[in-house]
């Protein structure tokens, strides 16, 4: 529907027809224009929300390491993380190592020497894989490591090794994979110390003592 307007010229027999748009049309027209500029802003912000959960999941972090400052009164003398521990675990392993972060402490008074490996990753159950993978090759006798036995403390399973002169526990807890290198002496305290339970609780091995 159009509306008419005549207009009559002065000092002319004729009249002059201006036809105009009608309000439905301009309604129409407005309103099409609001439904696409509504549908721009929708579908930016639907790209937004998209690419935000994709930096969201492809920067799930692993969580921060805390080392403790002592193990069973021994300091801590040196902390090693970022791509410096990293390459010492990698060599430790002969293989790339696949959590976002890991620290090595150093724990030393007199005689006595600690060392924690600790690595941490986004979930539990890849740290349980990561263990589950130590235990294999640490059973295949290639690793230089001797009498490897398993048991139970506080629902984890620790695993347990001999070598190089010292008593060595692996294992995870939460997102955390731990590997504690331990004079035999400190063994069982410093495990006890780390798992947060008495001394009584980790059981005792002939290769311990």
């Amino acid at each position: 529907m159009q509306f008419r307007f005549n207009i009559w010229h002065k000092g002319s027999s004729g009249l002059t027809t201006f036809s105009l748009p009608s309000p439905e049309w301009i309604t129409r027209r407005d309103n099409h224009h609001l439904i696409n500029r509504v549908s721009s802003t929708v579908l930016s912000l639907s790209i937004l929300f998209i690419f935000l959960a994709l930096i969201c999941s492809c920067n799930a972090m692993a969580p921060e390491i805390h080392l403790p400052d002592s193990i069973q009164g021994l300091p801590l003398r040196q902390k090693i993380s970022g791509k410096e521990a990293e390459k010492m675990l990698e060599r430790m392993h002969n293989k790339d190592v696949a959590p976002g972060k890991n620290v090595i402490g150093v724990y030393q008074a007199g005689p006595h020497r600690t060392i924690l490996y600790a690595s941490s990753f986004p979930t539990r159950g890849k740290a349980l894989d990561r263990l589950e993978e130590m235990s294999k090759e640490i059973g295949s006798g290639s690793s230089g490591f001797e009498n490897h036995i398993q048991f139970e403390v506080n629902k984890n399973i620790i695993h347990q090794v001999t070598g190089y002169g010292q008593l060595h526990y692996f294992f995870a807890v939460d997102k955390f994979l731990y590997w504690l290198s331990v004079d035999y002496p400190l063994a069982h305290g410093s495990l006890a110390e780390l798992l947060g339970v008495s001394i009584d609780d980790i059981p005792s091995s002939d290769n311990s003592q």
